[in-house]
């Protein structure tokens, strides 16, 4: 019996501490950001962009992650306009006055992009993905591959031969 009452008086105290150990979900959220972090990329929790559809009806907002890669010469593009690009199920909905080369180079990712990606953005600061953090750390990597990407054709496009100079 007095067995039992030290079992239980063990449990009573190790209870509370296991409420601080993170989740598999927490875990692997940390893993994806340290590793976009290290690939350059900035992390931020942010709402998910919304269709115009989802606005009228007035969808609840859902919480996801804006993983921006950063322009690296931003005097040389600071006059760009914010533009936004939703996936939705109807097909790709713009927000912002769009310019074609733009609109072009976004379609072109977002066939290389899974259902999870929310958004593609493009402002000031540089190329943005918005999405769910759903997959594989090789995900974020991927991520990465298709803001670099963006990031490179839209410095020609803008005239910025080489984004280090």
């Amino acid at each position: 019996m007095t067995y039992l009452f030290i079992f239980l008086g063990l449990a009573m105290v190790i209870a509370p501490l296991m409420a601080f150990k993170p989740s598999k979900t927490v875990k692997r959220q940390m893993a994806f950001r340290e590793r976009a972090i290290a690939l350059g990329l900035q992390v931020k929790v942010a709402d998910l962009p919304q269709s115009h559809r989802d606005k009228v009806r007035r969808e609840a907002i859902e919480q996801g992650v804006v993983y921006r890669l950063p322009f690296i010469r931003r005097q040389s593009l600071a006059h760009i306009n914010r533009q936004c690009c939703v996936n939705t199920e109807q097909g790709l909905e713009w927000s912002g006055q769009v310019e074609d080369v733009v609109k072009v180079l976004f379609e072109a990712q977002f066939q290389q992009l899974t259902e999870d990606t929310v958004a593609l953005e493009l402002s000031s600061v540089g190329v943005g993905v918005y999405w769910r953090e759903q997959g594989t750390i090789e995900r974020v990597e991927q991520l990465h591959q298709v803001l670099d990407s963006l990031r490179a054709r839209l410095n020609d496009y803008y005239g910025v031969a080489n984004g280090s100079d």
